[in-house]
């Protein structure tokens, strides 16, 4: 009598039966007396072969045959296969000799044709910096999978049920399956995942949608019209990634560092439990130990050297509408005066923060113009500007973020930011220290 599988362990019985999908499969007596979806080893070693990925598509061909009344052996099944060939066994199990693919439901249909129109939309999106390391690819993606795994635990495998059929339109979703209940369940999901947000087909600036009646019973377009966009509206400029000077696109982290004048302090690194990073004092500046030209020679690639250059003649350029200049000017004179400079010597007062055009200074690469700055922002608000004239008046005056009159003269730093950040320009959002110079500025202007 041939061996019995004797399953991915003991709490994990074996379900693989070819011909009785949801009762043991044989055992192979060399492998352990395992069959192919309760051995890891056998599992990687039959993915590598065309002989091995023919015999694993043929039983889920017969799992998903006998889907409608045994959904958890295919849906298990598909957890033992490595994540890089789940797409390629799942469309061929759905079109084997056992029946034709299932037909798609409408909302699939809608589904499927709103991704793909994001995916075009989101392509115009640009990043500012350089394109992420091989590293950093791999340590989000370690990351990501962790997360999935972690949710199918939670919900699934620690409540004894079988592992879902992901149901997901992104590479960073979650993993889950869609609502069973009925179609306004799927149409809500899918609000969450491609309505809640929509793209500007003019400035190309994402904006949010709120949850309305008719998201039960379709997807959303990915585009808004520039009647309904805010900023189109409103007659506000947007960033675009063609207006970022070419000398100044593709930075990396130490090519912006060797460029800036100042050094950044925010503080003693601190995570929270829930791995956010902690506000733990206000951001302070100093003046950098080495002149910028120093540091640019201390970068060990020369092209990078090159390039850190490049940018540098720009910006000290009058072609440059950068207040990048006027800061390095003033950096060189401080060193030229004090050159044993301690510490404390180079650090800057508070108030420092509010000095107009210093983004251009730190951010070159996202503040090429000194009128784009929060703090330009800040210093040309009509209500400031009419405190300061007032002769003998000593009133506070704050950045009422909370205010939705977007009139002419009325500024604020949050509405200002906020369109960058979810300009088609992506770096605005991504850089720690970025966020948290806004955020004291803000709270600076509101004290």
């Amino acid at each position: 009598m041939p061996p019995i599988c004797r399953g991915f362990s003991d709490a994990l019985p074996c379900l693989f039966s070819a011909a009785h999908p949801g009762m043991p499969a044989r055992g192979n007596p060399a492998k352990g007396n395992r069959c192919v979806f309760c051995n890891e080893d056998w599992m990687e070693e039959a993915c590598r072969t065309p002989r091995g990925r023919h015999n694993i598509t043929r039983s889920l061909k017969a799992f998903r045959a006998h889907y409608e009344k045994r959904s958890f052996v295919y849906n298990t099944a598909m957890t033992r296969v490595p994540e890089e060939w789940h797409g390629t066994f799942h469309e061929a199990a759905l079109q084997g000799r056992r029946g034709p693919a299932r037909k798609h439901t409408p909302v699939e249909t809608q589904a499927t044709a709103a991704t793909e129109k994001w995916g075009q939309h989101l392509a115009n999106r640009k990043r500012a910096f350089k394109h992420l390391r091989s590293k950093e690819v791999t340590a989000y993606k370690k990351r990501r999978t962790a997360d999935r795994s972690r949710v199918a635990k939670k919900f699934f495998l620690d409540n004894d049920l079988p592992a879902p059929q992901p149901s997901d339109v992104a590479p960073n979703d979650c993993g889950l399956p869609a609502p069973t209940t009925s179609d306004r369940a799927k149409f809500v999901e899918l609000w969450c995942k491609l309505g809640s947000w929509g793209i500007c087909e003019k400035c190309r600036s994402l904006q949010p949608r709120p949850l309305e009646p008719i998201d039960s019973r379709r997807v959303a377009k990915a585009t808004i019209t520039a009647k309904t966009c805010k900023q189109c509206r409103g007659k506000h400029w947007v960033p675009q990634p063609s207006e970022i000077p070419q000398p100044l696109r593709k930075l990396n982290g130490k090519l912006i560092e060797a460029l800036r004048p100042l050094d950044i302090d925010v503080g003693p690194h601190r995570q929270a439990g829930n791995g956010y990073r902690i506000h733990s004092a206000m951001v302070r500046f100093s003046w950098s130990e080495l002149g910028v030209q120093a540091k640019i020679r201390k970068l060990r690639n020369r092209r990078q050297r090159e390039k850190a250059q490049a940018a540098y003649d720009y910006l000290m350029t009058d072609e440059a509408e950068s207040s990048y200049r006027d800061f390095v000017k003033k950096h060189n004179k401080f060193l030229r005066k004090f050159p044993g400079a301690t510490d404390a010597d180079r650090r800057r007062p508070l108030q420092f923060i509010e000095t107009v055009g210093l983004e251009c200074a730190l951010w070159p690469s996202l503040y090429w113009c000194a009128e784009m700055c929060e703090t330009t922002e800040r210093a040309t608000d009509s209500r400031r500007l009419a405190a300061a004239a007032a002769a003998g008046r000593n009133e506070a005056l704050s950045d009422d973020e909370d205010d939705e009159q977007e009139g002419q003269e009325r500024h604020s730093i949050k509405r200002s930011f906020m369109r960058k950040v979810l300009s088609p320009i992506i770096g605005y959002g991504q850089d720690f220290e970025l966020l948290q110079f806004v955020y004291d500025l803000t709270m600076w202007s509101r004290i």
